[in-house]
């Protein structure tokens, strides 16, 4: 009973993590939408442009796959299986923070250089979050704990 309270404790922090990403990305995309903020202010520069999208492609096609299954490389799946919440809470926070570094980056070079290939990795990467969506059922299956009730209706 008590790893649950941890595991409740972590998916809470998770899920503040997890809305954080949320409001800032949707928070920056109403502000530009509603022309609050300017927009386009890099869009003529070439250099800043090429670069940026190439760096963004890359980075985005390798942090996706690596959030995605993070949790079943083998140190981390023994530190989940040996600390549980603490192992959840720091990892989960590393994958959380990942991806949304990733969808804000390509949020934010999105509005200042108005490519629609930021767009679309945002989209993308935003799409991910819900992959990874800390619900208290995937908390406690990533972390390696059995449910006292699904343990009694096996039995």
């Amino acid at each position: 009973m008590i790893q649950i309270k941890e595991i409740v404790k972590v998916r809470n922090l998770l899920l503040s993590l997890f809305a954080i990403f949320m409001v800032l990305s949707w928070g920056l995309v109403i502000l530009c939408e509603c022309q609050v903020l300017t927009t386009g202010c890099k869009a003529d520069d070439v250099n800043f442009n090429f670069i940026s999208a190439t760096v963004m492609e890359l980075l985005t096609l390798c942090t996706i796959p690596l959030v995605l299954r993070l949790f079943h490389f083998r140190t981390i799946k023994a530190q989940l299986t040996s600390q549980h919440h603490k192992a959840l809470a720091k990892w989960g926070t590393v994958r959380m923070t990942l991806l949304g570094v990733v969808t804000l980056a390509n949020a934010v070079l999105y509005y200042l250089t108005m490519n629609a290939a930021f767009g679309y990795l945002a989209i993308i990467s935003m799409l991910c979050f819900f992959f990874i969506f800390p619900s208290l059922t995937r908390c406690m299956n990533e972390a390696g704990i059995e449910d006292d009730e699904e343990g009694t209706d096996k039995a």
